[in-house]
């Protein structure tokens, strides 16, 4: 049975985005994680992201690194949020750099490939102004999250 992310991307998108992940976390401080739904269930989807940051245990991070990306897949709605660690080491226009990449995807209708964009950008950054110390540790699931029920899921 498909779940509910299944119908929001495909295998080979999801697949992509978890391994893009690794990439940009490997050799940084950094923790991203990624959560995507079929609507945003609020008018903004900064706000949501700042209710799913806290629900994910995003700042629990050691050194306060965590970077969510959310998506509202169907809306194509989205907002990049970072912890008190990524902002203490990013320039005003970073948030605009990974935004600016991600809808331009968007656009061409590849919600997976404009999600694997902004992935990458903050990897760039990561690698760049946090690097790992000399253990690095992967904090947070690596696994796309979603609030939406399973497929057949009632209640």
């Amino acid at each position: 049975m498909a779940s509910a992310l299944d119908a929001l991307l495909s295998a080979e998108a999801q697949a992509a985005i978890v391994a893009a992940i690794g990439v940009a976390e490997r050799g940084t401080a950094g923790e991203i994680k990624v959560h995507v739904e079929a609507r945003c269930p609020d008018k903004d989807p900064y706000q949501r992201a700042v209710e799913l940051f806290g629900k994910l245990g995003m700042q629990a991070t050691v050194g306060h690194t965590g970077v969510l990306i959310y998506v509202a897949a169907e809306q194509r709605r989205f907002a990049v949020i970072g912890d008190s660690g990524v902002h203490a080491v990013v320039d005003t226009g970073f948030w605009d750099t990974v935004a600016s990449r991600m809808v331009e995807r968007f656009r061409q209708g590849a919600v997976g490939d404009g999600i694997v964009a902004g992935i990458v950008a903050v990897g760039e950054l990561l690698h760049a102004r946090l690097p790992a110390g000399s253990e690095p540790k992967n904090e947070l699931d690596d696994a796309i999250s979603t609030g939406e029920p399973p497929a057949g899921h009632s209640g």
